[in-house]
């Protein structure tokens, strides 16, 4: 096999509302949080969940309307998507001098997705489905035993 994979497949919830910013060039960027929760039973018959947290990124560059047209007007915190990207590992530097790292899921370019799987519920009701899904998480999933 020639070559190197680094792709990212993650389904959850937006924890919170996306936030977008435009830069002097017309592209712009929108940042995001997106829950994934693990379910599994223990060998004693314990219900157990895990949350991991993940920073996602979209960028819109060039002819790109991803979120002009799709995550502006339409992407909520609660949401369920669906998202392929890349991991990248950012550096930075902190006010005391300490090296930072921060790894977030790049979702940019033709090897990327994001879909709307699921609406968010309001005023109480059930969240319903967007129009054109074609993605059924619960059909994937499984609720083998996890040993430990």
């Amino acid at each position: 096999m020639a070559g190197y994979v680094n792709k990212v497949i993650i389904v959850g919830n937006l924890g919170q509302e996306p936030e977008v910013r435009m830069f002097n060039d017309g592209n712009k960027v929108c940042n995001m949080s997106v829950a994934t929760t693990e379910k599994w039973t223990d060998q004693s018959g314990e219900k157990k969940e895990k949350t991991e947290w993940h920073r996602v990124i979209v960028m819109q560059r060039g002819k790109s309307k991803i979120i002009d047209a799709f995550i502006e007007p339409y992407v909520k915190k609660g949401n369920k998507v669906y998202i392929e990207g890349k991991l990248e590992t950012r550096k930075w530097t902190d006010n005391e001098g300490k090296d930072r790292y921060t790894t977030e899921i790049i979702v940019a370019g033709p090897n990327s997705a994001f879909e709307l799987l699921e609406r968010a519920p309001t005023g109480g009701q059930k969240a319903a489905p967007p129009p054109e899904e074609d993605y059924d998480p619960a059909a994937t999933e499984d609720d083998d035993e996890i040993p430990f």
